[in-house]
This record gives C-alpha cells, structure tokens and sequence, in this order.
C-alpha cells in the first residue's frame, strides 16, 4: 500500500450519517476497494475474520486499529498506514476521513490494540482463491 496515495485518496471523504458508524463504514470500504476483502457491516464479523495482534507495539500497514473511549467496549476503528498514523471515518463528531497519529492524544490514551486480516478465516475469499486456475 502506498501510504500517500491512499491518503489522497480518501482524506476528506464523507463517511455515514452518524459518526458511530462511519469509521466501521470507512474501514469496511477501504478493504474492499483496496484489497477486494469484503466484511459485512458487523463488528463480530470482523473479529471473525482479523486476529488480535500479539505484539501491539509492531503493528503493519493494512492492521486493523481499534478505540475504545468509554472502557473495554472499542467504539472506533481505523486503518493503519505505518509510522504511527491512521487513516479513519467519523470520530467526535466529525464524518469525514482523517488521518491521525496513534502515538498522540486523544488517541493514546483510548488505543485498545490492533486486528490483523487472517485469510485463512475468510471462506468467502478463500472460495475465490480456490477458483483461481
């Protein structure tokens, strides 16, 4: 992933109606606009399909970041894009695409951890693989 081009991209789109939903919308997009991953809008769908990162001090572009501000519930999501920033939709009150930096408040302070996309729990992607002569 070109880090700028997908910044370009993206920053400053208008995501949902509600700032609740629009970083889930935004993170279910980019997937599938970048990477033809399609999750359907449900949160337990994503954690199906994307693994706890072990070690949340190394996250990689394309993880998954997740905030919680009110306790252990995450409220927020993002995607990460490398050297500490993140790209996201709708967060206190805003509803367009921004990019923040996950080493800084308010984000530090109410930064759950990282998901990383694991294919091999994708059935509907792995079908696809599977076709491919």
């Amino acid at each position: 992933m070109d880090k700028d081009t997908i910044i370009r991209k993206y920053l400053g789109k208008k995501y949902g109606y509600h700032a609740s939903s629009a970083c889930f919308l935004f993170v279910q997009d980019i997937f599938w606009q970048e990477r033809g991953i399609k999750i359907k809008h449900d949160y337990l769908e994503m954690l199906r399909l994307f693994i706890p990162i072990a070690d949340q001090g190394k996250p990689e572009p394309w993880d998954v970041v997740c905030f919680a501000k009110g306790g252990l519930v995450t409220d927020h999501v993002g995607v990460y894009l490398g050297d500490n920033e993140f790209i996201h939709g709708g967060h206190l009150d805003q509803k367009e695409v921004m990019v923040h930096r996950v080493n800084l408040d308010p984000y530090r302070s109410i930064l759950q951890g990282y998901l990383r996309y694991d294919p091999t729990k994708d059935e509907v992607k792995g079908k696809t693989e599977e076709m491919i002569p």
